[in-house]
């Protein structure tokens, strides 16, 4: 599940926008997917709709820790005389 830099979202979503007579497209929102009203496009899976949330809320966790490390690199040549 790959996030969008911009907003920082990711999964599956659904994006309302306009789009303006001169083919500018405007985003009125972004809503998640399964919403309570979705839910039927999951039930196939086997998972309750609390297990699908309990499953989604663990990877949003997982991915906002992968993506907040600390990473340090260090350039040095030690060898150098």
């Amino acid at each position: 599940m790959e996030s969008l830099p911009v907003i920082g979202a990711g999964g599956v979503a659904r994006i309302d926008f306009l789009i303006n007579e001169n083919n500018s497209i405007n985003v009125i929102e972004i809503n998640n997917i399964p919403g309570s009203f979705a839910y039927y496009l999951w039930e196939q899976m086997g998972r309750s709709f609390t297990e699908l949330l309990d499953y989604m809320i663990e990877r949003a966790v997982e991915i906002r820790k992968r993506s907040h490390r600390t990473i340090y690199s260090f350039e040095a040549n030690l060898l150098a005389e």
